[in-house]
């Protein structure tokens, strides 16, 4: 009994372009293109992707390193610019077939994309090098009355932007499909991408994510609740409102679509309760908090995510208490820290408060080991005095430790600046300039007063700039 496959097909095999092409045989490529609604048809699952092969010889070679993402999209031109894979589902990640002179090449999807019947769609192809070989694979293309396709190839490093391509050529394509099977729930977890700084006085201010993944799309579940708790909040007076925000299959936070309602000055475990269908793939939640404008500089804001309620069920995330908070600022005073999990990531992010904010006392930034590559210019600084001086130093007091880099050029030769400052003092660590001319390790610029350095390591070895 041979199985019956149903499949959509968009575009005639007739005309192969040199130019886009879904697919390179060795370059690092990416390919976008979109297929509207009116194409597509009706809800189904896709099973399986397939590019029609116009003409090669060569029947042997894989094209290896192929990854292939799909999103639903409301766009029906491709756009100029950088491409980002964000929001989209990767369904197919391996080696795509070269093994006939013509006809369809095909990859089953190592997860179906569940259309909705109603969306365009977007497909990525994102390409790794490989092996070169000779008598490649040509696509075959159709013209399309708007740009709906564009590409870009590399020999030696991923592109980044992609530009829509000329003559308006979109690769055919055909999709297996199915009848959507029943949505059934995956697992779900919780995530802290944002561990940047908070301002006094902002609302809706995201703390952590909750991701909820299910599988199919026919009789969609939905979310009913999420239990949380505000473990790792330094004071609950710093948090007025407890907010909970979906974006669906964006894993970009935003304020828009509330689930439930408000939970008004949070104080431990807490649940918020709403309806929310759910899309086949990731779901992304998003658990926001009110600061108040008197809450207290230097404090840290967080929670944790300890239950989901999906179809009745009850269901404990995967991670309930991700790594990493967020900390208030308004004016600086006291400690904080640079490094991975740390309250600044980078010193420019902790400079760029210093500069925003200023200081309300003597601030001091313990710096992770680690090595930090990057330039520092330092200026003058709000309430800054002898009593408010800034100290940046190595978290564990050791020179070798910590180490801040940069390789100098005619615009930026230093690797640390002291740009008309005062009142600021770095200690054990080591300052290297990296360059080979117009590099040093510390420049001064302007009125300079009250600078220490102490217990640090100027290392300008082998720089052509004294």
């Amino acid at each position: 009994n041979r199985q019956i496959k149903d499949y959509v097909t968009i575009g005639t095999v007739t005309t192969a372009s040199s130019y886009v092409q879904p697919l390179h045989y060795y370059q690092n490529h990416v390919w976008e293109g979109i297929y509207l609604s009116s194409e597509l048809g009706s809800s189904n699952d896709f099973n399986a992707l397939a590019f029609y092969k116009a003409s090669g010889a060569n029947t042997t070679n894989s094209i290896n390193g192929v990854s292939i993402y799909m999103k639903h999209t409301t766009a029906s031109t491709a756009i100029t610019g950088n491409y980002s894979t964000s929001g989209y589902s990767l369904v197919y990640q391996g080696s795509f077939p070269n093994d006939a002179t013509s006809g369809w090449m095909e990859v089953n999807l190592t997860t179906p994309f569940s259309y909705d019947g109603t969306s365009n769609i977007s497909v990525i192809v994102v390409q790794t090098a490989g092996a070169y070989f000779a008598s490649y694979p040509y696509w075959a293309n159709n013209t399309t009355s708007t740009n709906r396709s564009r590409t870009a190839a590399h020999w030696s490093t991923p592109p980044a932007s992609l530009s829509p391509v000329a003559n308006n050529d979109l690769p055919a394509i055909r999709l297996e499909v199915s009848p959507p099977l029943a949505m059934s729930y995956v697992s779900s977890t919780t995530t802290q991408s944002n561990l940047t700084t908070i301002t006094q006085g902002l609302t809706n201010q995201e703390i952590i994510g909750v991701e909820v993944v299910t599988l199919n799309s026919a009789n969609p579940l939905s979310v009913s609740s999420f239990t949380f708790n505000t473990t790792g909040t330094t004071s609950l007076s710093d948090v007025t409102n407890a907010t909970v925000y979906y974006s669906g299959n964006s894993t970009s936070f935003a304020a828009a679509n509330m689930f439930g309602s408000p939970v008004a000055n949070p104080n431990g475990t807490f649940t918020v309760t709403g309806t929310q269908a759910l899309t086949s793939g990731i779901n992304h939640f998003w658990l926001a908090y009110d600061i108040p404008g008197t809450a207290t500089v230097g404090n840290h804001v967080d929670a944790q995510c300890t239950q989901v309620v999906v179809a009745s069920s009850n269901y404990t995330p995967t991670i309930t208490n991700p790594i990493g908070d967020r900390v208030i600022v308004g004016a600086l005073s006291g400690e904080y820290t640079i490094g991975s999990g740390g309250d600044y990531s980078t010193f420019a992010s902790a400079v760029s408060d210093l500069t925003t904010y200023g200081v309300a006392g003597w601030v001091k930034f313990r710096v992770f080991d680690g090595t930090y590559t990057e330039s520092v210019t330092l200026g003058a600084y709000t309430n800054a005095s002898a009593a408010n001086n800034v100290t940046f130093e190595s978290y564990n007091q050791d020179s070798s430790l910590v180490t801040l880099q940069f390789s100098g050029n005619s615009t930026i030769p230093a690797t640390v600046t002291f740009n008309n400052a005062s009142y600021y003092n770095f200690r054990w660590m080591t300052i290297k300039a990296m360059g080979t001319t117009y590099s040093t390790g510390v420049s001064f610029i302007g009125t300079v007063s009250d600078i220490r350095l102490s217990n640090c390591i100027i290392d300008i070895t082998g720089t052509g700039f004294s």
